[in-house]
């Protein structure tokens, strides 16, 4: 969780410290309308010794997100064992 956590309230992200509730596996101050940013593609070259820098970001949902990222859809019929009791 803390990994998503970093991620969704991080540097691009909601800039918050973020509630967790354990017992229902969710983020309880996230909104419907809050977004996040994602970096899809960062490039670094150095042309003649001028350091060109290409990052492009992506907006998402940051509930949905979250949502899919603390629950998340493995493919190929992978998926995490049973959280213990």
């Amino acid at each position: 969780m803390g990994v998503i956590a970093v991620r969704l309230a991080g540097l691009y992200g909601l800039h918050r410290e973020l509630e967790w509730d354990g017992e229902n596996m969710r983020f309880t101050n996230i909104s419907e309308h809050d977004k996040v940013k994602i970096v899809t593609y960062d490039d670094f070259k150095v042309i003649d010794g001028d350091p060109r820098f290409d990052r492009r970001f992506t907006e998402f949902n940051a509930k949905e997100a979250a949502e899919e990222w603390v629950k998340h859809t493995y493919h190929n019929g992978y998926s995490l064992p049973e959280m213990p009791k």
